[in-house]
């Protein structure tokens, strides 16, 4: 079997994760040999590495220059994502998701336009590319977003309404899954696979 590269993407709090889990579950169960690579936190040296000092950091560091060290881990992550040799690779957030994050930080201080030439330019010094045979992205309406997370703070729904609209505007360039994750995480999951299989 040729192995399989699948985003599984969206905003915080649509249910990435759960999905990658149940996905992983189901084609474990099948034979398949499955691989989920770490966070991309840990393929730069350049992230705090505990959750509570990198919340801080996202705070103060120039949006530009976080972008720029997210596009270098997940190019690292590609890298070994290309050399793994499993049957099925599941990406807890992808390209179409990395790139809108890097888009949805600057725009803190330039226009949507503008913070897409950015990030399509750091994208380009990073030789980060799509490395993915599908893109699968997660959608919620922002009070469920609300509920999932609890306790966001004014900015940060300013950055999740922005991602919102970048992943709309990346996945524009891509073949791309949109699936409403309202529901039942195991009907979202059937939804998936439906497209996949």
């Amino acid at each position: 079997m040729k192995k399989t590269i699948i985003e599984i993407g969206g905003i915080d709090g649509v249910g990435k994760s759960t999905q990658v889990k149940l996905l992983y579950d189901y084609f474990s169960k099948k034979g398949l040999e499955v691989f989920i690579p770490d966070s991309i936190v840990h393929f730069n040296s350049d992230y705090p590495q505990s959750l509570e000092e990198r919340k801080g950091w996202y705070v103060s560091k120039d949006p530009r220059e976080i972008a720029k060290i997210n596009l270098v881990g997940a190019k690292k992550r590609n890298d070994l994502c290309q050399n793994i040799k499993s049957d099925i690779v599941l990406l807890d957030r992808g390209y179409i998701t990395i790139k809108s994050s890097a888009i949805a930080r600057i725009i803190k201080t330039r226009t949507f336009e503008e913070s897409k030439r950015i990030v399509d330019i750091l994208c380009q010094d990073a030789h980060y590319v799509p490395i993915e045979d599908f893109h699968i992205i997660y959608f919620a309406g922002m009070e469920l977003i609300k509920k999932r997370l609890l306790d966001i703070n004014p900015e940060f729904e300013c950055y999740l309404n922005n991602f919102r609209v970048a992943i709309d505007a990346v996945s524009l360039d891509h073949r791309t899954y949109r699936i409403d994750s309202h529901q039942d995480k195991i009907a979202v999951t059937s939804k998936t696979l439906e497209y996949l299989l």
